[in-house]
């Protein structure tokens, strides 16, 4: 299978792929997973660093080609499905960083399967599709279900824009790269994740409603009773999704949760 049908673009650009190295700021022991690693450019300027870095890659072609011409003491190259692959599995450390040119097409559930994992990276230097990226960032007043769901556990900022000129094949698209670092405090302990994440889907399935209407269906409750739940967490059942602000759904999930054992 080649590379476009995987939906892989190849980063080319030296200059930025430095600049995706620099942001991930690496100290002596810091131990770096690269998801992704196709052509080895990334990857060749990591090595530089002397870093224990594993290098995860889903063609077995190309992850046997990196093997015979990428060398370093410190270098795992592990042909493996980032999308579901755990990081314990290959991991002998707690802490990593995370660095990577996402596939579009799978980049959500790379994403969801490592920063949301029982042993998330301490931070992510990644590369999204631009609009996806933006949505992650939302502004707050404009959040999104990608904004919301990812702000829980992870500040995130874009670092820049990439064209698509700087990639072989070319994509259809714009890119953007993006700082993420994980919370001290999660808003989210991880064995609720599965359950906020569903009332974000149903509070995001309809993004111009009012709140109490767009979630009703999906708690399955009366319009009556949404209202007051979402007035017992301080929260007006006319704002629209967009406008409620992490800790606010956060604060609604928990008021929704606690009422059920009632």
């Amino acid at each position: 299978m080649n590379s476009k049908k995987l939906g892989q673009n190849f980063l080319q650009d030296i200059s930025i792929i430095k600049q995706i190295v620099k942001a991930l700021d690496i100290g002596k022991d810091d131990t770096i997973v690269e998801i992704g690693s196709g052509s080895g450019n990334l990857t060749r300027e990591l090595v530089k660093k002397d870093n224990l870095i594993y290098a995860l890659e889903f063609d077995r072609n190309l992850g046997e080609k990196l093997k015979k011409t990428i060398t370093g003491l410190n270098l795992h190259i592990h042909i493996c499905d980032a999308r579901i692959v755990q990081p314990q599995e290959f991991l002998n450390s707690n802490d990593y960083k995370l660095v990577g040119n996402l596939p579009y097409y799978a980049a959500n559930r790379i994403m969801r399967n490592f920063l949301f994992s029982r042993n998330p990276p301490i931070m992510a230097v990644i590369m999204l599709q631009k609009e996806v990226a933006r949505k992650l960032v939302s502004a707050q007043g404009k959040n999104s279900f990608l904004s919301v769901n990812f702000g829980i556990h992870w500040t995130s900022t874009i670092l820049r824009y990439v064209s698509s000129t700087v990639f072989i094949p070319k994509p259809k698209v714009e890119s953007a790269i993006i700082v993420m670092k994980r919370k001290e405090n999660p808003l989210v302990e991880y064995d609720q994740l599965s359950s906020f994440f569903n009332l974000l889907k149903w509070g995001f399935n309809s993004p111009r409603k009012k709140i109490y209407n767009s979630i009703s269906s999906g708690l399955k409750l009366d319009l009556k009773d949404i209202k007051i739940l979402l007035l017992k967490s301080g929260l007006d059942p006319d704002q629209r999704p967009e406008t409620i602000k992490i800790e606010e759904w956060v604060n609604f999930f928990y008021v929704w949760t606690n009422s059920k054992k009632n």
